[in-house]
Order: C-alpha cells, then sequence, then structure tokens
C-alpha cells in the first residue's frame, strides 16, 4: 500500500477533520480572549498565542486532508501548498515549547523579569517561525525546479514530504523534535532540581508558601530586592511576599503535569511511530498508529488551549465571574425598564 488517499479509511479522514476542527476552535479560543482581555496577556501566555496563529494554518491543511492529494495526472498545486505550510507549521510548535523551557530557565536561574522575557520574543519569533519556513521554502523551490525532484507529495493522510524522501521527514521534521522534547526535558529537569531545593531551603528557614501574595502586572521592569518570586504550573507570571531575610532572596517554582514541554510534542509522537513503520516496512502505515495520528497530530490548538486555560485558571475564572455579572445586570435593567414601562401605562 502506498501513501495515496487509498491507502486512508474514511476513519482516518473523519477523525483528522474532526480533530483539525477541535484544533482551530482551541486556537481561536486563545487569540480571541488574549486580543479581547488585557488581564491574560501574561509572558507564557504570549508564547502561546504566538504558536495559535501558526496552528491556525496548521489545522486549516490538516482539515483539508486526502482534498489536497491529486488524482493521477490532476494539479499539484493544492498538494504543494498543502505539503508547504504543513512543514511549516508542523515543526514551529515544538520551537515555542522549548522558547517557554528557556523561558522558565531564565526566571529560575538568571532571575528575568517580564520586561526581558517580552524582549526575547522578536527573537523566538523570527526563529521559530523562521528555520521552518526556511526549510519548506527550500523544498519548495526542489519541488518546482526544473528537475523535478517532487518533495511535496502523498503522505498518507495528507499531501506532506512525498514517501520516497522518508528520510527528509526525519532529518527535518522527526529529528529535530525528538532532539527539541530532549532540550526540554532537561531544562525542566535541571529547573525542577532547583526549585526543589530553594523550597526546601525556605521552608528549614521557618518560611511558608501559605501568606497572601501579591500579583504583578505583566511588563512590570523590576521586582522589589527584598521580595521573593514565585510561579506556579510552570507560569510566568510573577507574584511575590515579603520576607524580611535578605539571604533568602530567591525564586521558587512548582511544576505540574501539564508543564509546556509535554504540550509541544504529545501530538507528533504517533506520527513519528507511524513514519518510523513505514520506512520499516515499504511505505504500508500501520492502521491502529494511523489512526492515533489523525486523531492527534490535529490536535494541536486544543492541547495549548487547555494548558492556556490550566495555566490562567484564576483570571479565566475572574472573567467568567465579571461576565456572569455584567449579563445578570443588564437582565435585570431590561426586567426594570418592561416593569416601569407597564406602570407607566397602567
Amino acid at each position: 500500500m502506498s501513501d495515496t488517499q487509498d491507502g486512508v479509511t474514511r476513519l482516518d479522514q473523519a477523525l483528522a477533520r474532526v480533530s483539525a476542527m477541535l484544533g482551530l476552535a482551541g486556537s481561536l479560543f486563545i487569540i480571541a480572549t488574549f486580543v479581547l482581555q488585557p488581564r491574560l496577556r501574561r509572558p507564557m501566555n504570549r508564547l502561546l498565542f504566538y504558536t495559535s496563529l501558526g496552528n491556525l494554518f496548521l489545522d486549516t491543511f490538516y482539515f483539508v486532508s486526502v482534498w489536497g492529494i491529486p488524482k493521477p495526472g490532476g494539479s499539484m498545486h493544492l498538494c504543494r501548498t498543502q505539503g508547504f505550510m504543513i512543514q511549516i507549521f508542523s515543526l514551529s510548535p515544538s520551537l515555542w515549547t522549548t522558547s517557554m523551557a528557556i523561558n522558565v530557565y531564565l526566571i529560575v536561574f538568571r532571575k528575568f523579569t517580564t520586561l526581558e522575557l517580552k524582549r526575547l520574543e522578536p527573537w523566538y519569533t523570527s526563529i521559530n517561525y523562521g528555520i521552518p519556513l526556511a526549510i519548506a521554502f527550500v523544498f519548495l523551490m526542489l519541488d518546482v525546479a526544473p528537475s523535478q525532484k517532487a518533495i511535496y507529495g502523498p503522505a498518507t493522510l495528507w499531501c506532506w514530504i512525498d514517501s520516497k524522501w522518508q528520510w527528509m521527514r526525519m532529518a527535518f521534521t522527526f529529528g529535530p523534535i525528538w532532539v527539541l522534547m530532549l532540550v526540554c526535558f532537561v531544562l525542566f529537569i535541571i529547573t525542577g532540581m532547583k526549585i526543589v531545593l530553594q523550597a526546601l531551603e525556605l521552608r528549614r528557614g521557618g518560611y511558608g508558601f501559605d501568606d497572601p501574595v501579591t500579583v504583578l502586572q505583566v511588563g512590570t521592569p523590576f521586582v522589589p530586592p527584598t521580595h521573593v518570586i514565585r510561579f506556579t504550573e510552570v507560569q510566568v507570571t510573577e507574584s511575590f511576599s515579603k520576607i524580611e531575610d535578605p539571604k533568602l532572596q530567591m525564586a521558587t517554582t512548582t511544576t505540574s503535569p501539564e508543564a509546556p514541554e509535554e504540550r509541544g510534542n504529545e501530538s507528533q509522537t504517533p506520527a513519528g511511530a507511524n513514519r518510523i513503520y513505514m520506512m520499516l516496512h515499504d511505505g504500508n502505515p500501520q492502521p491502529t498508529v494511523t489512526h492515533f495520528h489523525a486523531a492527534l497530530n490535529p490536535l494541536q490548538g486544543l492541547l495549548d488551549a487547555i494548558i492556556y486555560v490550566a495555566m490562567s485558571w484564576p483570571q479565566c475564572q475572574a472573567i467568567f465571574r465579571d461576565t456572569s455579572e455584567s449579563i445578570h445586570k443588564k437582565i435585570e435593567r431590561r426586567r426594570r425598564r418592561r416593569e416601569n414601562a407597564r406602570n407607566f401605562y397602567g
């Protein structure tokens, strides 16, 4: 079986399109709430916002699915465009996840403030979208060159790097993703160890974490020198509680199972497993792994939205409460106007 539409079941197509719609909904949720709600514009959320812009394109072309695969003798324009866009935006989420891991490292070890982190974002954007764009563009030039290397072509569930270039898939997509996964893992391990040691030292000194905490707004250029910085759920929102001993001025952080390094790479695991299986079996996909590939790959936007809400849960609760109160007040005002009108006209 080759990487053609005939090798894809209706179940795979349905899974890919449903997952793509969920991913699109998640990305649109992040973008809309980030733009409309200033209290959500925190450093880590900004990185999720940037990656969601790319996920919009990625999930759109995942939704196209096998529609992009041309019939024999048909035009390659849609297939080539689909492959080009998927190549760009399938690598960039892992780069953004690495950026989040770097931010956490800089906060814990270098005591970076939100303003300093914000200055890094143009560099992150240039690298995280620029490098995948350069790779995809080179492939496109080879694809349309007179030699007609045909880099982009059918890839089981959609158009991407053609199955005859399996080594390119590994070298330019899955290989870098796995390396970035390892980098994130190492960064979070060393920061986690630092956090635990600092927490133990604070507790030995008689300082707990149950005191009231004042939240600094995003963009605060400095932290007072006698305050401790606390980060929860691997967030980059800064908060502080007053302590009297300058020797205990240190950053503390707690991590959780939803740490950002998880969300950028989980959806790529079935894809990588499927491609390795196909390399070892003459291009024949494994049906069960293909089902997982179709269901999980387009879910990036939804996974991002879940992490986004989890890291911003207090702000989301406040927004929901304010919105509910606003709706209730509008309903109450309309009810009173109707009652006044009835009383006026008898």
